[in-house]
């Protein structure tokens, strides 16, 4: 199931915030596509979960196109990594 959310200025001139969230069959957030006025997919998360469905590794960054993980971009400077175990 996928959720689209969109913010934009008065009279839509420009879009401030718009946010796609994806969940798995099981309510799991798979990933959110954000983007905000000036950043296109550049402060998106991508989510994993373990065999017991609990959060593993979330990661900050640039989603590619299959939304299946975050791909290396010199642009983006708040790319982050963040794991339990």
């Amino acid at each position: 199931m996928c959720v689209k959310s969109w913010i934009d200025s008065a009279g839509g001139v420009n879009e401030l915030l718009g946010v796609e969230v994806d969940f798995d069959a099981l309510g799991n957030k798979r990933f959110a596509r954000v983007r905000q006025l000036g950043h296109d997919n550049d402060r998106s998360y991508l989510f994993v979960y373990d065999e017991l469905q609990q959060l593993t590794f979330a990661e900050l960054g640039r989603l590619n196109s299959e939304n299946s993980s975050i791909v290396p971009d010199p642009l983006v400077t708040l790319r982050r990594r963040s794991r339990w175990a």
